[in-house]
């Protein structure tokens, strides 16, 4: 290989579906995907942390806040995880016209067992026409 050539020496899959974007924040690489997930990835490409129940359509934007990161255990009390995420709560916004704030406590919230499409993260703060 000639000097100032490169190539490829790992290749990670981080998805299955299209990303629609792809930003930094803190030590993440967060990927907004066409499948409305949001997911938050390590220097490893390690996932940390996903957010896949939204179900508002595909993320076009993220906008995190300037407030002070939260660690995602930090609502569940005594009952915190041991996860280490921590991130600034945000929103999306979706091809549907929908701006959706949500937390990065919301990653620990748990869907019920059974398939209950009605489960979804996050609250709605305006829908477009």
């Amino acid at each position: 290989m000639n000097q100032g050539q490169r190539r490829a020496i790992k290749h990670v899959q981080l998805f299955t579906v299209g990303a629609s974007i792809l930003q930094t924040v803190n030590k993440y690489l967060v990927v907004g995907s066409k499948d409305g997930a949001v997911r938050f990835y390590d220097e490893r490409f390690i996932v940390e942390a996903w957010f896949e129940h939204i179900k508002q359509g595909n993320v076009m934007s993220i906008s995190f806040s300037t407030l002070e990161k939260r660690h995602c255990g930090d609502d569940l009390g005594n009952y915190g995880t041991n996860s280490n995420f921590e991130c600034s709560d945000f929103i999306v916004a979706t091809d549907k016209a929908k701006i959706i704030q949500l937390k990065s406590t919301d990653f620990e919230l748990v869907p019920p067992a059974e398939d209950d499409d009605s489960f979804r993260q996050g609250e709605i703060i305006l829908h477009g026409f």
